[in-house]
């Protein structure tokens, strides 16, 4: 689903051989993910390999999967093993993408350094990861300034944050929008509905909207499949109040919509429906008016 909202980049879980408690999708075979996701010619679809529970010489060689890439995640103990691992993942065959994980946690010297080997190694991207949430919008600046001067253009830029701050989403966009960058590819990350571990991440639904470039509809659809899937009743409703909040409306109509149908595309398109003063409204008699109205229109036939 998310591949039909034209996602550019999904990472479709964790490549590990040591146990880890809260992850969800942990396997062993890069080929099993074949399994499990179609191939979608447009999105390129990569997992994460944390440095140290993953045996490298157990990666099979590429041979046209669905799984393309490699996300690379390290400790700060573990970054002079980076080169090594990054040049294996590359020689069979898969992108490699550098998550540099606690970023705030190395010195300015240090990432330097850092970024001179990563130019050697050449990865399709390169990422600031906010791990524990900690940034401010001025941690970041200090962040994309030094990483910007010492990065080679030809690599692609990326930020990841957590909402530890409930900060990620503001992050993100600070990001997308920084002049400094403007002649760069960049990419953030982000999850649907925030999920991730602890506080979440920034929200794929926002920055799909603030971009403006995707089928909100199929969003919408991806909405109500994930939290009916996963039975996320408080994240469904977050998500009704961003709908009221994209169309200006009072969120007396997701209360009301939500538990009478239990459908966020049945609300998307109330709203869509609706007239200015009809968004604004805390009356049943007017929801009851516009639900016989989509009821009797064209797109509900």
């Amino acid at each position: 689903m998310l591949c039909s909202i034209g996602i550019d980049y999904v990472e479709c879980g964790h490549l590990r051989d040591r146990e880890l408690c809260e992850t969800g999708l942990m396997l062993e075979d890069i080929h099993q993910f074949d399994e499990l996701y179609k191939h979608n010619s447009r999105t390129k679809c990569v997992v994460l390999m944390d440095l140290g529970r993953f045996d490298i010489s157990r990666l099979q060689h590429y041979a046209g999967g669905v799984i393309s890439g490699i996300r690379l995640c390290f400790k700060k103990d573990e970054i002079r093993l980076v080169p090594r691992v990054a040049e294996q993942i590359k020689n069979k065959g898969y992108e490699l993408y550098i998550q540099h994980a606690d970023y705030c946690g190395y010195l300015s010297e240090d990432t330097s350094v850092f970024l001179s080997e990563v130019n050697q190694l050449c990865p399709c991207s390169y990422s600031i990861v906010d791990t524990f949430g900690t940034m401010n919008p001025n941690d970041l600046s200090d962040a994309v300034a030094l990483v910007n001067s010492k990065l080679d253009s030809s690599i692609t830029m990326g930020f990841h944050g957590h909402n530890n701050k409930m900060l990620a989403n503001a992050l993100n966009i600070q990001f997308i929008e920084d002049s400094r960058i403007r002649e760069r590819d960049i990419v953030v990350d982000a999850t649907f509905m925030g999920l991730g571990r602890g506080a979440g991440n920034a929200n794929t639904e926002i920055i799909c909207n603030y971009l403006g470039t995707y089928d909100f509809t199929e969003v919408v659809t991806c909405a109500d499949f994930i939290s009916d899937y996963l039975q996320l009743d408080y994240n469904k409703r977050q998500f009704a109040y961003l709908l009221t909040g994209l169309f200006d409306a009072h969120t007396f109509i997701a209360d009301k919509l939500l538990k009478r149908f239990d459908s966020l595309s049945f609300l998307f398109d109330i709203l869509k429906i609706s007239k200015e003063r009809e968004r604004k409204c805390y009356d049943d008699e007017i929801l009851s008016m516009l639900i016989s109205r989509y009821e009797g229109s064209d797109k509900h036939e």
